[in-house]
Parts: structure tokens; sequence; C-alpha cells
């Protein structure tokens, strides 16, 4: 294998899946920008398989198919002929542990909860290792530092972006609304239970006295969908929260065209893609002041950022939003307009390429 050009990535990513999480969609992210810009050399993938992704970055992609043995393999030949690396996350820059004495270098994206509280040593010990931290916010930042004050690394902050820089469809057919739709996607893990699910069903109740009809939409699938399940039909609101678990690209796209806001009031957010991508359709984000909601979505003009230790803050935030129309209207133009401003595809790369620039000086 010929020595990669020094100013070439090889990109390491779990999966490049599209409906895989938010970390695939970052992997994506990043090879697009990378591959638009010629310094993306190469792409080894865990897991998945697909032709398409390799027509669309025009770099050859290494498929292991979830075989450990061979994603070793591919990393530790790639790392002999390549000078840098970039990992999609901590759970790919494990392989920074079988680093011995080779001297490519490498950086790691930072996502959130994975490096802060509880946190597995392997992600940390790799993390370590690595040359150089992207951080997907300040907060993710500022958490990290917090809790390990040892971290010395090189970093950038970048935030994140959509995909796309078209924005989606917001325009609502208001008059035709029969059933007011709030809107909440997220993965459901019993292993996590921080992205705000049973608060915002906790709170249903409330909003149903004062807005009867409105209806929760709730998309995504995990280890905790049948006992949040069970939770909405304990609570008496079964009948008007739907979950509608996987969903297709075309269903969630339809499901933002037909909500009037965005709820996921999570505690442990180290950016929020869910948000931007609320923010791409119009619609208004309620997200917490906990996390890195508080940073994506400005209180008071994109949304609200609600403080889930007063219980009914909640409730009424979502109440406000789905009975004032010109609050609604107002936040909706601001919501696409920061979208526009800040977390488009191209805005993600102005960011991004800087970046890597600096991990290449490395």
């Amino acid at each position: 294998m010929l020595p990669i050009s020094d100013n070439q990535i090889i990109l390491i990513a779990y999966t490049l899946e599209q409906g895989k999480g938010g970390i695939a969609g970052i992997a994506r992210l990043a090879a697009k920008a990378l591959a638009e810009e010629h310094l993306l050399a190469k792409i080894i993938v865990f897991k998945g398989a697909n032709d398409k992704e390799q027509k669309l970055f025009n770099v050859p992609v290494k498929y292991c198919k979830g075989r450990i043995s061979e994603f070793l393999f591919n990393f530790y030949r790639a790392s002999l002929n390549n000078k840098h690396i970039l990992f999609d996350g901590c759970h790919t820059a494990q392989l920074n542990l079988f680093r011995m004495r080779i001297s490519y270098k490498s950086a790691v994206f930072l996502h959130g909860i994975e490096i802060w509280e509880h946190s597995k040593w392997r992600y940390l010990i790799s993390t370590r290792k690595a040359d150089y931290h992207i951080y997907n916010s300040h907060y993710t930042k500022k958490r990290t530092s917090r809790l390990h004050k040892n971290l010395k690394n090189a970093f950038s902050i970048c935030w994140l972006g959509t995909e796309k820089n078209s924005a989606g469809s917001q325009m609502k057919q208001e008059d035709k609304i029969t059933s007011p739709k709030v809107l909440m996607v997220g993965r459901i893990d019993s292993r996590e239970n921080y992205k705000g699910h049973k608060e915002t069903i906790a709170c249903w109740p409330k909003v149903l006295q004062a807005v009867p009809g409105a209806t929760l939409e709730i998309a995504g699938e995990g280890s905790g969908l049948e006992c949040m399940k069970g939770v909405a039909i304990k609570t008496g609101v079964g009948n008007s929260v739907t979950f509608h678990g996987f969903v297709s690209d075309s269903l969630l796209e339809r499901l933002y065209s037909e909500s009037l806001l965005f709820v996921m009031p999570s505690r442990g957010e180290g950016f929020g893609i869910v948000y931007i991508e609320a923010m791409r359709h119009g619609l208004p984000v309620i997200a917490s002041c906990h996390d890195a909601g508080n940073e994506i979505s400005k209180h008071g003009e994109t949304g609200f950022n609600v403080d889930l230790n007063n219980s009914d803050e909640l409730s009424e935030r979502i109440v406000q939003l789905l009975l004032d129309h010109n609050l609604r209207k107002s936040m909706s133009e601001n919501s696409l307009n920061r979208w526009k401003s800040h977390f488009t595809f191209s805005k993600f790369k102005e960011r991004f390429i800087p970046a890597i620039e600096n991990f290449l000086k490395q």
C-alpha cells in the first residue's frame, strides 16, 4: 500500500448508515466536508455496507461488517501508511489502545455523555492517547475539563450542522390542523434515560387540560421503548401519545411538517442534532437549561430552555406555545433563521475544516 499524502486523513467510523443515531450523522458530515476539500483519503467502517456511500464520498470505503478482527487489521494497516487519523467518537478511538509505537497522529470527535460521568475507562484512556480533540460544543468542553482536569490535548470547538443546506417543510396550514401535534425525536434507552421522555409524558395531562386534543408524537427506538409505552398508559395519556419507534426519512419529514413545536428537555446533550433539525423545519424548540440545549437554542427567541427542577415549567411552556399563535410564529421564524446562520452544512464546514487544518499541523 502506498503512503497517503500528509495532508489527507483516514476517517474511522462505527457506521455511516442513515437512522443509526447522531454519531453516524456526524461521521457523514465529516466525510462529506473532508471529501469536498480533497482531505479525505479513505474511510474504514466497522458496521454496515452500502456502495452508495463509496460513490458519495468518492474515496475507498472499507466495510468490516461488524468483524472486530477485520476492523483491527484494516486500522493497523492504514495507520502504518498514514500520518493522520480521525475517529468519529470515543467508541472507535479505542483503537488507540493498540497504538504502541506507530507514529500516526489521531484526532477524536467528542460528543458529550460518553466522556462525562461514568465514562468507560477504555474511552478515557484512548481519548488521552489522541493528539487532538474536537468538541461539539463549549458545554461539552467545559464539562469534560471539569471532570478530567488532566486532559491537556490540543483541541477545537466545532458546532455541528445538518447534512443539508436546504430548509425542511416548515410551512403549516394551521387552519386545517384539528389535533395540535408536539414532536419529540430521540433514542429511548433504558440505560440512559436522560432525554426527557418521562418528564414530557408526566406533564402531558396538564397539557391536555389546557389544550384538549393535543398529541405527543415520539420518534425513536431503543431498549426502553416498551417501558416508556407503559409509563404513558399508567399516566393516563396512552391515547394521546404515539410511539412511532424507528421512522424512515420520509415519515420523519412528515412528522416535522405536521408538528407545531419540538420538545426534548434533556439533561445530557453535548450538542443535540435533533434541535437543529427542528430549527431546519422552522419549529420552536423546547430544550432544557441543564445541558448544551441552552447553547444551541436561544431561550425566549427560538424556543424555551426549561428548568426540569420546576415541575410545572415544561407543561406551561408547551401550553404557551400551542395557544399563542403569534409567539409560535415569531419563534418559528427565529428558529429557521438561527439554523440558516449557524447550522447548515456549509456553516459546519466553515468551522470543521479550520479545526482539521489545525490537527494536520500536529
